[in-house]
């Protein structure tokens, strides 16, 4: 279920919705939505990550809400009842903008979205449900076969890749074991991030081996002179943990 079929259908949706409290509508362009994440058997989900987010890359850690009620993002987590309420602020928005909506839970497919918020209300968008994924369990280990250890592994359902691992980045074991779950049916891409190594980032099939083994690349050592105007920058300090492939 999607966020706009939940708002006309979903439990608790309100005909009327609620006005955002005085503090918090200080200024225009201001909304909210209230939410229940459930499984496929409408039971609540609690822990769920919610970002809403207007106009930029929200970050993928939850926060405790630190930054100001008018920032153009917001992320909390479901309570034990499944139910979140974020706000989001974009100044000079008079009446209606549109926002991303992005929800993961451990075991579970994540789902991202959009949704359309009037300032000063409150939208209701009922239950969004979150499909169980697949388990995908493998080790990561190098041209030798020796398993690699703290490789961050994440499963996205595009090819986009990210420069650091995301929060929800899964970690393997002392032996490079590790266990993917929430992972959707269908095309996926796993990607990997290890300092001194190769990153990679590969596309995962309806049936993949089990267990999956990944084999990472050592890389090899960037050096550089960092200058200014031709000369040397002798206080410069430079600290990478990135490598390139060698040739």
């Amino acid at each position: 279920a999607t966020p706009a079929s939940a708002a006309s259908a979903g439990a608790g949706a309100s005909a009327d919705p609620p006005l955002l409290p005085e503090d918090e509508t200080g200024k225009p362009g201001r909304g909210a939505v209230r939410l229940r994440v459930v499984d496929p058997d409408g039971q609540p989900i609690s822990g769920a990550q919610v970002v809403l987010g207007y106009g930029l890359d929200p970050p993928e850690t939850v926060n405790d809400r630190h930054h100001p009620t008018d920032a153009p993002f917001d992320v909390t987590q479901t309570g034990p009842d499944g139910i979140a309420r974020l706000v989001v602020g974009f100044p000079g928005v008079e009446d209606e903008f549109d926002v991303s909506l992005r929800v993961r839970a451990s075991g579970f497919v994540p789902l991202w979205d959009s949704a359309t918020l009037r300032a000063g209300i409150v939208r209701d968008l009922g239950d969004i449900v979150l499909e169980r994924g697949r388990v995908v369990v493998g080790e990561v280990h190098d041209a030798n076969g020796v398993g690699i250890p703290d490789v961050a592994l994440w499963c996205e359902d595009s090819d986009l890749c990210a420069i650091e691992p995301p929060a929800y980045a899964i970690r393997t074991d002392a032996h490079g074991r590790f266990t993917l779950r929430g992972v959707p049916d269908g095309d996926a891409w796993v990607q990997t991030r290890k300092p001194r190594f190769v990153p990679e980032r590969f596309k995962l099939g309806e049936r993949p081996a089990a267990p999956l083994a990944i084999t990472l690349t050592a890389g090899a050592p960037l050096r550089c002179r960092i200058t200014g105007d031709g000369a040397p920058c002798a206080s410069t300090l430079a600290a990478s943990s990135r490598r390139i492939p060698s040739q």
